[in-house]
């Protein structure tokens, strides 16, 4: 049984990692404690950086209100779209025998995602790196 801790700057993102670890764990058949004094070990997460950051651009004609009417406006026409979404994490785990205080620590887990979307003359390409 293990017991996962994480530590992180936003809140919100602590329970995700949680989460994510906690699924990892069950999928490899370990059993996740929710205290850690019922938990065989203890796996410390320390997240140096979690976060995403995005881009869009656009060329082409956008819309345009039709004068002398409330709400009617002429479609946007696009020759090139662009939306960038990237993601990058950083961690450091740590892992210790909640009994003996025995410390293996692993290497420092690194991942990077994106999600990159194209539109080129109303055709629409897409390359990710997700799931």
């Amino acid at each position: 049984k293990v017991f996962v801790d994480v530590a992180c700057l936003m809140r919100d993102e602590q329970s995700y990692i949680r989460k994510a670890f906690t699924h990892w764990f069950l999928d490899a058949g370990i059993f996740v404690s929710e205290y850690p004094w019922d938990a065989d070990y203890i796996v410390s997460v320390l997240v140096r950086v979690a976060g995403t950051d995005g881009d869009q651009f656009s060329l082409g004609v956008p819309s345009i209100p039709i004068p002398l009417t409330t709400s009617i406006t002429t479609p946007a026409l696009g020759i090139f779209d662009q939306m960038i979404q990237e993601g990058r994490v950083e961690m450091e785990v740590m892992i210790y025998s909640a009994k003996t205080g025995i410390k293996e620590k692993i290497p420092t887990l690194r991942g990077n995602s994106y999600y990159k979307k194209y539109v080129i003359l109303f055709i629409p390409f897409t390359r990710k790196n997700i799931p």
